[in-house]
């Protein structure tokens, strides 16, 4: 067990890691209790159906959200909208930060404007699915996926950030630093020092 957890398939090869140091901001870093703790919260809050009550609590005592438990609390999400008239496409495998996503469109049931339907929508899906795939993306086997996709890439990642304006030292970075090197330049831009002309994890292919 202890070597499951700590290696690649045992092989002696270390997993990378991202940094669990605490960010308020970022649930990432979170305990995963507290994870569970804040979507059961909100869940409640939004009136979520038992089913997605029952998989977080389950998700607490398991310490994960599985594909097969994600991919059901969407497809009772469509279910949802599809009774409200929307017409919707079927799950599809989709990758993203090296987790499965699933892929689907949901086109508003005709006659109903933008306005008038998206918060039908956001309901149908709070009740369903969004703090179920909340969990499922913040969740530790999430953060293990993410850092595996960074390590593969590591030397394109790291040569991206110098491009936009990074410096040297940027080689040097540990895969967390780099990760957060990595937000900075998405989502700060200039304000980090880095140009945005390209984003650096997209330009890698991989998925936001």
């Amino acid at each position: 067990m202890a070597c499951a957890l700590a290696l690649a398939g045992c092989s002696g090869t270390p997993v990378p890691m991202i940094s669990s140091t605490y960010d308020p901001n970022d649930p990432s870093t979170w305990a995963f209790n507290d994870i569970v703790d804040t979507a059961i919260a909100y869940a409640e809050a939004a009136h979520a159906t038992q089913t997605q009550l029952d998989e977080l609590r389950e998700a607490k005592a398991t310490g994960s959200i599985t594909v097969d438990q994600a991919r059901v609390a969407n497809e009772a999400y469509l279910e949802c909208v599809q009774a409200l008239g929307a017409t919707t496409t079927t799950i599809e495998d989709a990758t993203s930060m090296g987790m499965w996503w699933p892929s689907f469109s949901v086109t508003a049931p005709p006659g109903l404007d933008e306005s008038t339907w998206a918060p039908l929508d956001e309901d149908c899906n709070a009740r369903n699915a969004t703090y179920v795939m909340y969990v499922y993306g913040n969740q530790p086997a999430a953060r293990e996926a993410l850092a595996k996709a960074l390590a593969k890439h590591e030397e394109q990642l790291k040569q991206c950030l110098i491009d936009m304006g990074g410096g040297a030292e940027i080689n040097d970075f540990t895969i967390d630093e780099m990760w957060n090197a990595l937000k900075d330049q998405s989502f700060g831009g200039e304000d980090y020092g880095y140009s945005q002309d390209k984003d650096c994890v997209i330009d890698a292919g991989i998925n936001w």
